[in-house]
C-alpha cells in the first residue's frame, strides 16, 4: 500500500542521487548495482523479453555497495521510500522487494533491436518524471551498452585446494579439479560453471544441462582471481533429472535478531503436459540456504512474446495437479551451425501425484555420458565470454567409476572413422597395453592387447558413437571414436 501524496519527495530523492551520479562520473556504479539487484518478471528462455523492473529499495542497498560515495543519498531515497510505502507483504519468491519498482534495462542489452523497440514503442511515450526518464535514456543506457569487450580469463592448471587446516596444499580429487584465473574481475557480474553434455547421435552437439558457482576463489599476488571447481559426479537436480539453472543468484535476509542468513535462488525452465492442449511453458523457482535447506518458492508461466514483438507476462501461479507431466528443458547448441535451441528428454517425464510438492531439489549422480565444463563469465553490460576445459568426465558403470577425466594421451585418427582407424599412444613405454572399445550403453564390443605405439584396429560395428579405453600398467585413459559407415 502507497501514500501517493508523497511520490513527488521519493522522486526529488532519486534526482539528487542520479544527479550526483553523473556529476562523480558514477553512472557505471549504478549499472553495477543494478545488475545486482532483485528484478522481476525475467523471461529464462528469451531474456531480451525480460520487462526489467527491479526493486528501488533493493537497488539502493546496492548503491551502497558499489558507490559508498553515493551512500548519504540513497539512504535518503530509502528514507523517502519508506514513507511513501505504507504497508507491505513479502513471499519467498520476492524476499528483497520494498513495495516500488522502477524500469533499469539490463537484460535487453543483449538484443540491441529489442532494446531500440521497448524504449520507443513503450518507454519513451510515457509521461512522468522528465529527470528519471532523461538519466535512463541519456546517460544509464549510453553507458551500459558502451562497453563491448567481453571478460576474459585462462584456465589455471596449478589450482590446488587447501585443507581447512591450511597446512597441506595437495589437491582435493587429484586431477579431477577445473578452475580459472581472471586478470580483472571487477567488472564481472558473475562468474558460473557450466555442465555440458555431448550428444550421442549428432556431432558437434552439445547440452547445457546447467550452472552452478566455482566452489571457491583465491586472490593472487598479481591482483587476478582464480575460480576453482571440484568434480564430484553429482549435480543438482530435479527428482533426479539434472537441472539446467538458467538463473542463479545469491541474496542474503537479515532476521529480527540482526543475523544475515545467505541464500541462493536458482530460476529452472520446464513444461508441462507438452504437445497436449494443456501444455504451458513454466518457471520452476528454488532458494537454499548454506546447509541445503530448501523451498520450492514458486512455479509460475514462462513470459512469452506476443504479435506484435511485445512481452506478455503472466501473474498467476500455476499449481500442479495430479496427473500432470513436467519435463525440464535444457538449452542445446550446435557448434557447426552455431544453432541454439530448448529441448527436452523424452525420456525424463516427472508425473505428478499430489501438487507442486512433489518437485523434489537434491544432488544427484549424473546419467551415464560424456561431460565437460565450462566457465561463463558475464560483464554487468551483458557480455560473456564462455571458457572450455578441455578435459572430459567420462560417466559410466562400465569403469567401474563414475567420475573417469579423459585428458587422453592418446591420438586416434581418422575420426570419425568407417572400417578401420590407428591409434597412436604417446604414453608407450615399450610395454604392451589394453585396448577396450565400449559403446554409448556401456557393452564392450572390442578387446584387444597391443604391443605398438602405433596400430592399426579394424572395426565392424554400426555407426555410433564408441568410447575407447586404454588400460596400460593399471592406468585407464579415455577418448572417443565415431563410427560413421
Amino acid at each position: 500500500m502507497t501514500d501517493l501524496t508523497r511520490i513527488s519527495d521519493l522522486e526529488n530523492s532519486l534526482n539528487n542521487l542520479f544527479s550526483a551520479a553523473i556529476a562523480g562520473n558514477a553512472v557505471q556504479k549504478i549499472h553495477k548495482a543494478r545488475s545486482k539487484t532483485e528484478e522481476y518478471s525475467k523471461a529464462l528462455t528469451d531474456p531480451e523479453y525480460s520487462e526489467d523492473m527491479v526493486d528501488l529499495g533493493d537497488l539502493m542497498k546496492k548503491v551502497k555497495e558499489t558507490a559508498p560515495e553515493l551512500g548519504f543519498l540513497a539512504n535518503d531515497v530509502l528514507s523517502q521510500l519508506g514513507e511513501v510505502v505504507v504497508y507491505s507483504r513479502n513471499d519467498n519468491a520476492r524476499p528483497k522487494a520494498t513495495g516500488i519498482s522502477i524500469y533499469m534495462p539490463h537484460q535487453v542489452l543483449v538484443n540491441k533491436d529489442v532494446l531500440d523497440e521497448v524504449l520507443n514503442d513503450n518507454y519513451s511515450p510515457i509521461d512522468f518524471n522528465p529527470d528519471i526518464k532523461s538519466f535512463i535514456l541519456d546517460y544509464y543506457i549510453p553507458t551500459a551498452i558502451a562497453d563491448l569487450n567481453p571478460p576474459n580469463g585462462q584456465l589455471d592448471p596449478d589450482f590446488v585446494f587447501f585443507k581447512k587446516n591450511g597446512t597441506h596444499n595437495t589437491k582435493r580429487g587429484g586431477e579431477l579439479i577445473s578452475a580459472i584465473r581472471v586478470n580483472n574481475d571487477d567488472d564481472l557480474e558473475q562468474i558460473q560453471v557450466m555442465l555440458i553434455r555431448e550428444s550421442e547421435s549428432t556431432q558437434n552437439e552439445y547440452l547445457m544441462l546447467g550452472s552452478t558457482f566455482p566452489d571457491t576463489v583465491s586472490f593472487n599476488e598479481d591482483g587476478s582471481a582464480t575460480y576453482g571447481y571440484h568434480w564430484d559426479n553429482e549435480w543438482l537436480s530435479i527428482n533426479g533429472h539434472p537441472a539446467y539453472i538458467s538463473d542463479i543468484f545469491p541474496y542474503e535476509i537479515t532476521d529480527d535478531s540482526g543475523n544475515v542468513k545467505q541464500y541462493t535462488r536458482i530460476q529452472i525452465p520446464a513444461v508441462k503436459n507438452l504437445e497436449t492442449s494443456s501444455e504451458e511453458f513454466l518457471i520452476v523457482s528454488f532458494s537454499f540456504d548454506e546447509n541445503f535447506n530448501y523451498v520450492l518458492e514458486s512455479i509460475i508461466p514462462e513470459p512469452e512474446s506476443d504479435e506484435l514483438g511485445g512481452m506478455i507476462v503472466p501473474k498467476s501461479r500455476v499449481a500442479l495437479k495430479p496427473g500432470d507431466k513436467v519435463q525440464l528443458l535444457y538449452e542445446s547448441f550446435n557448434e557447426d551451425t552455431d544453432e541454439e535451441f530448448f529441448v527436452v528428454n523424452d525420456d525424463d517425464i516427472i508425473e505428478i501425484v499430489n501438487g507442486n510438492s512433489d518437485l523434489k531439489l537434491e544432488y544427484a549422480y549424473l546419467e551415464d555420458g560424456r561431460y565437460q565444463l565450462a566457465f561463463l563469465l558475464e560483464d554487468h553490460s551483458q557480455n560473456d565470454t564462455l571458457i572450455y576445459d578441455n578435459s572430459v568426465y567420462v560417466v559410466t558403470t562400465t569403469t567401474g567409476a563414475k567420475d573417469v577425466k579423459i585428458n587422453p594421451d592418446f591420438e586416434v585418427y581418422p575420426n570419425p572413422a568407417q572400417n578401420a582407424f590407428s591409434l597412436d599412444y604417446n604414453g608407450f613405454d615399450g610395454k604392451p597395453f589394453i585396448l577396450n572399445m565400449y559403446d554409448m550403453n556401456g557393452r564392450s564390443v572390442l578387446t584387444k592387447t597391443l604391443n605398438e605405439k602405433v596400430s592399426n584396429i579394424q572395426v565392424d560395428h554400426a555407426s555410433g558413437v564408441y568410447l575407447l579405453e586404454i588400460n596400460s600398467n593399471g592406468k585407464k585413459t579415455y577418448d572417443k571414436i565415431i563410427i560413421n559407415k
